[in-house]
């Protein structure tokens, strides 16, 4: 059957959409005449604005006109992203880099959740929905794992490479998303519902406290380890062999979570998980700040964001299958997840950038202070028998 290729397909494009040269670009970026940490922080904020403003739009467009519509725009997003890079030597080129990265992810935010559930459903599988979303995450991270390991080795050669072989994977997934098939089963509603009226939906079911806390975790992680670490790493003479091999393990890690989380479905207390949270992300930047050794800092990032990464889709599922109850608007729902996400995200790498030129090691004890105190406060709102 056709459509059950489809989850093979988005594996491929799940493969392709990763970004492997993003541990080197703020490294690239700072090997450009007149930059600086705070102007890392003007490009990457600029493109966390971008998916911010695009965020919500994206998801409720795509419930709109079709998922496949929305995954084949995403796609053509992140080509054109990919080329500003190689092409650009300039901040701007950085800038509309950064924006159209950030549209392609926001464009595929929810709606390749949505698609696979549709597909699931058009299959008579949705009951294995949990477990084939957790393991494409998860298998795509272990594919990875070469392709990691060897960005450092690419870059020696050329600081452009890494990119050059993202631009390919990028056509191959834009292939990959082309060859997809639309499930028939899902209807499409006529009763046009606003983003208001679906957040009212959701106001006494948790949906908002369970978003909230799970996005404040992904925000302060991308500003951190995505921006701001691998310069930190490289000021404290990390091996860039290590860089590599650090991407790689963490990529195994997160195969291992992802490949195995969705076995405790039925058995996850979320508020007890949450409350271990608490503790675990802010503790990683506070030790990341503490530590002046590079092997204990990459250590902290293979365990603590390989767990992070690998539970993304269950966490996703789980908020799909649990508190979004017009499937209708699963994309739109999804993306308000994302949406908060960004808004978090935007406040935090704008604001940091100007404490990490000062000093990384005050920026990561700021990270790490500021998301405790988010947490908490969050935590503190979900009732305590959320489920």
């Amino acid at each position: 059957m056709k459509l059950k290729n489809n989850i093979w397909k988005l594996f491929i494009v799940q493969i392709t959409q990763r970004r492997y040269y993003i541990p080197i670009l703020s490294v690239y970026f700072l090997t450009l005449p007149d930059t600086n940490a705070v102007q890392i922080g003007l490009w990457a904020g600029a493109g966390y604005l971008a998916e911010f403003l695009f965020e919500i739009p994206s998801g409720y467009i795509s419930d709109r006109i079709g998922h496949k519509k929305m995954l084949v725009l995403s796609k053509v997003f992140m080509i054109l992203a990919v080329l500003s890079f190689i092409y650009g030597g300039f901040l701007i080129f950085f800038v509309l880099g950064a924006i159209f990265t950030s549209l392609s992810f926001a464009s595929r935010s929810g709606t390749n959740t949505a698609f696979l559930h549709e597909t699931l459903v058009d299959l008579n599988r949705e009951a294995d929905f949990m477990k084939i979303n957790t393991k494409i995450a998860a298998y795509s991270s272990l594919f990875s794992v070469f392709l990691l390991v060897l960005v450092p080795y690419f870059a020696k050669i050329s600081i452009e490479m890494p990119l050059i072989i993202g631009l390919g994977l990028d056509i191959i997934g834009l292939f990959a998303v082309l060859a997809l098939v639309n499930p028939t089963v899902v209807k499409k509603t006529d009763d046009m519902k606003s983003i208001l009226q679906l957040l009212k939906e959701v106001k006494g079911n948790q949906f908002l406290y369970l978003a909230a806390f799970t996005s404040a975790i992904t925000a302060f992680s991308i500003a951190g380890k995505n921006n701001f670490i691998f310069p930190y790493l490289e000021k404290l003479d990390f091996p860039i062999f290590f860089m590599g091999l650090t991407l790689g393990l963490l990529a195994i890690v997160q195969y291992l979570v992802g490949n195995n989380i969705w076995r405790f479905e039925d058995h996850i207390n979320i508020k007890k998980v949450f409350l271990s949270d608490l503790i675990i992300f802010p503790l990683s930047f506070l030790l990341i700040a503490f530590s002046n050794n590079f092997y204990f800092i990459s250590f902290i990032l293979i365990i603590i964001w390989g767990y992070k990464l690998g539970r993304e889709p269950f966490v996703d599922g789980y908020l799909l299958k649990n508190h979004i109850h017009d499937k209708s608007y699963k994309a739109t729902m999804l993306s308000i997840k994302g949406q908060l996400t960004m808004l978090i995200n935007f406040l935090v790498v704008f604001g940091i950038g100007f404490v990490m030129n000062y000093s990384y090691k005050i920026g990561f004890y700021v990270l790490g202070g500021t998301l405790f105190v988010v947490l908490f406060i969050i935590f503190y709102f979900i009732p305590r028998k959320a489920d």
